[in-house]
C-alpha cells in the first residue's frame, strides 16, 4: 500500500563494473583459521577487503565531483546568471547499487532543469578510468560496460530497465578481459553532446564536456570502443593531481605483464591472449605517462 504509483522513466547513462576472479578467491575461505579470528586472514583481504576498499574509493570519487571546480571558484565574480549556468551544468542525479562484487552506476541524461547534460557520462567515464588504474595496481582487475538507454529508479539504489540489461549483456558477454566497453548507444550520445550547435554558455560547456568524454574513448584491436583509461584524455584531467598516478600505472602494467606470463606458462591460451592484448594496449600508452616498456 505504500508503493509509489508513478515512476519517471527516461534515458540514463548506465555503467556496470564487475571484479574478476572473486569466485576463485572466495573458495579460499575454506582455509580460514576460524579458531583465531583476530589473526589477519589473507582470503578476507583479497575478497571482502577489495570490495570494501572500492566502496570507499567510490565515495571519494563522488565527493570530488561534488566539490566546486577551479572554474566555479573563478566564477564567483560572474553575474548570478552566469553562476546559475555553471550550477546547471554540474547538476547530476547520480545513483549506484551493488550486488556482491558487481557495481552499477546510473544517472539520467537530463539534469533537474531538463537540459540534456554531459555531466553524467563525464563522471562515469572519469570514474571508470580511475577504477581501471587503481584496480590493476591493486591486482584486482575489473571488467565493465557503459550504455545509454531507458530505465527507471524503482526505489533509491534500485535501477531497472533496458539500459541495464544491455550493459549487463555487454559486460558479461563481450568485455571478456579487464576493460570497460563503451556501447554504440553511449558513443552516439557523446557525439550528440559534442556536435551541439548552440552558442549559449550552457551549450558551450556541454559541448566541451562532450569532447572531453570522446577523448577518454578509443577503439580496441577487435573494433570495440572502450574506455581509454591510460589515454591523453584522462592524462589531461589528472594534470596537477598527486604524482602517485604514474606509479599506479607502472604497478598496473607490472601486474598485467605478470598475469600474461603466468597464464602462458600454465597453458591457458585464452587468458594468456587476453592479458597479452591488455599488455599491448598499456605499452602503447606508457610513454604518455613518462614510463618505458620493459
Amino acid at each position: 500500500m505504500n508503493r509509489r504509483e508513478e515512476f519517471y522513466i527516461t534515458n540514463h547513462v548506465v555503467c556496470i563494473l564487475d571484479f574478476l576472479g572473486q569466485k576463485n578467491r572466495l573458495a579460499e575461505w575454506a582455509n580460514l583459521d576460524m579458531d583465531n579470528p583476530h589473526v589477519p586472514q589473507p582470503p578476507i583481504k583479497k575478497t571482502a577487503g577489495t570490495i570494501l576498499a572500492y566502496q570507499e574509493l567510490v565515495d571519494i570519487f563522488l565527493k570530488e565531483f561534488d566539490k566546486p571546480s577551479r572554474v566555479e571558484g573563478a566564477a564567483q565574480t560572474l553575474s548570478p546568471e552566469k553562476q546559475d549556468v555553471l550550477i546547471r551544468a554540474k547538476d547530476c542525479r547520480f545513483g549506484r547499487q551493488q550486488f556482491s562484487d558487481t557495481f552499477v552506476f546510473y544517472a539520467p541524461t537530463t539534469n533537474s532543469s531538463g537540459d540534456v547534460s554531459a555531466e553524467a557520462i563525464y563522471r562515469i567515464l572519469t570514474a571508470c578510468c580511475m577504477t581501471m588504474l587503481v584496480s590493476l595496481a591493486a591486482k584486482a582487475p575489473v571488467r565493465g560496460s557503459i550504455c545509454v538507454g531507458l530505465g527507471v529508479e524503482l526505489d533509491e539504489h534500485n535501477f531497472y530497465g533496458p539500459a541495464l540489461a544491455e550493459a549487463h549483456h555487454i559486460e558479461s558477454e563481450l568485455a571478456q578481459w579487464p576493460r570497460v566497453i563503451v556501447s554504440k548507444s553511449a558513443a552516439r550520445f557523446i557525439n550528440v553532446l559534442k556536435d551541439q550547435k548552440g552558442v549559449d554558455d550552457l551549450t558551450k560547456i556541454m559541448r566541451c564536456l562532450g569532447h572531453l568524454c570522446a577523448s577518454m574513448i578509443c577503439q580496441d584491436f577487435n573494433g570495440q570502443l572502450m574506455v581509454d583509461f591510460l589515454g591523453k584524455g584522462i592524462l589531461d584531467i589528472c594534470n596537477g593531481e598527486p604524482s602517485e598516478v604514474p606509479s599506479m600505472v607502472e604497478k598496473g602494467y607490472e601486474f598485467v605483464r605478470s598475469e600474461a606470463d603466468r597464464f602462458r606458462k600454465a597453458g591457458d591460451a585464452k587468458l594468456a591472449l587476453r592479458y597479452h592484448v591488455l599488455q599491448q594496449y598499456m605499452e602503447s600508452r606508457l610513454p604518455l605517462w613518462g614510463l618505458k616498456q620493459e
